[in-house]
């Protein structure tokens, strides 16, 4: 592997990941573990992996507490019946809806909002074709569905909307001769708008000869 490897791109790094001997995929790997890069492409999945969980009681402010999903879910197939407590029950993760305790019995007011823990990201020209992520960020702070890019949608870089992560870990995927690379502390800056021109006032003018 000739060059220094922090300048080689996001979809040759993949390829020398995927397909490099193994010294130079070590090598590679070496440098970028730890490291926070940028991921633009185009976004083929956002994960739901917990539930926000909002209950107002007796007491005058409402207590919050998040529920970790048992099965990973998507915004668009999160639907809460009016019987919410039943519906954690049955989704979350068993520690978690414990942990609710008391606080569901007697509520008065229950919401649930779900929250993406994770966003799969399309980078190389091959994932994009096959819509396919190959690199997958999870987020350092859970972001409600509203907050995250849509399915379809382009990331890029600032200041475009842009997402980052911190290389964690890689798996080969045989079947298509490839990688997916895992990246932790995700995230999410918002496009950065340009700042308007500023008015011009024109000067007052000149006072005519007499």
């Amino acid at each position: 592997m000739g060059g220094d490897p922090s300048k080689l791109n996001l979809e040759d790094k993949e390829f020398i990941l995927a397909n490099g001997v193994p010294e130079d995929a070590d090598k590679l790997w070496g440098l970028l573990k730890g490291q926070e890069t940028p991921v633009p492409g185009n976004v083929i999945a956002t994960a739901v992996t917990a539930l926000k969980v909002t209950v107002t009681g007796a007491a005058p402010k409402p207590k919050e507490f998040v529920v970790k999903l048992a099965t990973p879910a998507t915004c668009a197939s999160i639907s809460v019946p009016a019987d919410a407590a039943a519906y954690l029950q049955a989704n979350g993760v068993k520690a978690d809806v414990d942990a609710l305790g008391d606080a569901l019995t007697g509520a008065k007011k229950i919401v649930v909002e779900p929250v993406v823990g994770a966003i799969g990201v399309a980078v190389t020209n091959d994932a994009k074709e096959n819509h396919k992520a190959d690199f997958i960020v999870n987020l350092k702070s859970p972001a409600s569905c509203r907050a995250v890019p849509s399915v379809g949608s382009a990331l890029a870089l600032q200041p475009a909307k842009e997402l980052d992560g911190v290389y964690d870990t890689y798996a080969k995927v045989p079947e298509t001769g490839s990688v997916q690379i895992v990246l932790r502390d995700g995230l999410l800056q918002e496009e950065k708008k340009a700042a308007p021109a500023p008015a011009h006032h024109a000067g007052k003018p000149a006072a005519g000869r007499h």
